[in-house]
């Protein structure tokens, strides 16, 4: 019985919206692609997330977006050893704490650089590739060639998805939340900034003061106040503060983390002292940022004493890579749906290309005449023993 009033639920939402001008779930308005799925629920795509609402042991973790960015997140997820995989307590157990799972890359070749639909003004067509590649993760069918028609080859279902570029919190994410409740999809999604704002609170607590160490084309787009804003009202934190830097990128390490602090001090928002740092610049070596830290927290020099005063002395820094792999392993752990295989992460790699039929793209498994040779490249450089196979 709840099973049916759940879908009734949705059928009503689905037929309320589709009769509006502006589409809107819960105070949320949906972008036009995740519209047209609403408002005709018989469309493959719309189907394929319904199909997501059971249990999925075997099914992959699928990490969809810009080349780079989902190549630096999937060899994290493999390697990763933070918990210990008995009791799930952080706790490194010397086993990976994806064993036995496939990590399932995507690399979004064709729509790369993200930045650019923003710089078009083209945000609402960004939200649609964020929902797009998420139906691509969950469809049981991918294509052969850039000429295949018919998706003709096979592959397993993802029973996780990780959304890598920094921009699918505010373009894609909560159009695909909105599908998951009306579809009643078991399928979660982790992003990198909402995966990172919630190990903040998770360590700091409500009243948090937090800084953000970014680039500064993420520092323009604006993404992070809208996430944060978000996020503290979710929480019904309103005592919560923030800034959002983009340090010196010419210095070292500890020299980058000084600038940062510099910057905060020079600040109108500097009112307390930071609780946290959060880092998306996957090129800082966090445990180097972390010793940078305590060596300044450790040596009483003069010009280190105003940016002692604003700094917690337990400051925590928060890694992107770290943030995801633990949002991942904790809705696996919570969901049950582990394979529980004792074996080493498989990887399996796909790519999108242009489509020879329209002026659409396709997902194929990854084949060398489809890996750029710049993308070849950078996985040697920055990747290169996990996706060895893919740039002999």
């Amino acid at each position: 019985m709840k099973r049916t009033i759940i879908l009734a639920a949705s059928t009503c939402i689905a037929m309320l919206l589709a009769s509006c001008k502006g589409p809107e779930v819960q105070g949320e308005k949906v972008g036009e692609y995740t519209q047209s799925l609403i408002s005709d629920t018989t469309q493959n795509a719309y189907q394929i997330i319904s199909l997501s609402r059971n249990k999925n042991i075997q099914g992959n973790i699928a990490v969809i977006g810009e080349p780079e960015f989902t190549l630096l997140v999937s060899e994290n997820l493999v390697k990763s050893d933070m918990f210990d995989n008995i009791n799930g307590k952080l706790n490194p157990d010397g086993l990976p704490d994806f064993a036995g799972e496939t990590i399932c890359p995507t690399l979004d070749s064709f729509n790369s650089p993200y930045a650019s639909f923003l710089t078009a003004g083209k945000e609402d067509a960004l939200s649609g590739v964020n929902v797009y590649n998420f139906v691509a993760a969950l469809d049981t069918a991918c294509y052969l060639n850039a000429y295949d028609t018919e998706k003709i080859l096979h592959k397993s279902r993802a029973k996780l998805v990780v959304l890598s570029s920094l921009y699918s919190s505010s373009y894609g994410k909560k159009d695909i939340d909105t599908l998951r409740v009306l579809t009643n999809s078991r399928v979660q999604i982790v992003a990198p900034v909402n995966a990172m704002l919630d190990q903040a609170w998770e360590l700091c607590g409500n009243g948090l003061n937090l800084g953000v160490w970014t680039s500064k084309e993420i520092l323009d787009s604006g993404i992070y106040p809208e996430a944060i804003e978000d996020e503290k009202e979710s929480r019904k934190d309103l005592a919560a503060s923030y800034v959002v830097i983009a340090p010196d990128t010419a210095s070292t390490v500890a020299g980058r983390f000084l600038d940062f602090m510099k910057q905060y001090s020079a600040s109108g928002d500097a009112v307390k002292k930071l609780s946290a740092i959060v880092v998306d610049d996957m090129s800082v070596p966090v445990d180097e940022l972390r010793e940078a830290v305590k060596s300044v927290m450790a040596v009483d020099q003069d010009r280190y004493l105003t940016y002692l005063n604003y700094m917690s002395p337990d400051l925590k820094v928060i890694d992107l890579r770290e943030a995801v792999a633990t949002a991942c392993y904790r809705i696996l752990r919570s969901q049950n749906i582990f394979t529980h295989k004792i074996a080493y992460p498989q990887v399996k790699l796909y790519v999108t290309t242009a489509s020879e039929r329209d002026k659409s793209y396709v997902t194929l498994e990854l084949k060398d005449k489809y890996l750029p040779e710049d993308l070849r490249q950078f996985m040697i450089t920055n990747t290169p023993n996990i996706f060895a196979e893919y740039v002999r």
